[in-house]
């Protein structure tokens, strides 16, 4: 069975991270949780299901150039041989 890795970059997503990570952790291996500055309580629900929480928070004039470091930051946290995004 292959194992995999669920790797998430999420701000302000209480209304559906919960329901969003019950529907998964059968599913993968574990989960990791890139925050970007939630004011909600999003870190709160991720510390209950997620094997690892990132603080997340990049400051970039350019978002392109931002959400691609954030992507390639969540992808080196993952340990697992396959991931979901």
């Amino acid at each position: 069975m292959a194992t995999i890795s669920l790797c998430m970059i999420v701000k302000n997503e209480e209304a559906v991270l919960s329901r969003c990570l019950e529907s998964v952790k059968e599913l993968v291996d574990e989960i990791i949780i890139v925050d970007t500055g939630s004011t909600d309580e999003t870190k709160e629900i991720a510390r209950e299901t997620a094997f690892m929480i990132l603080n997340g928070l990049m400051i970039s004039p350019q978002p392109v150039i931002m959400h691609l470091a954030k992507l390639r930051w969540t992808i080196s946290s993952g340990s697992m041989p396959m991931m979901l995004f």
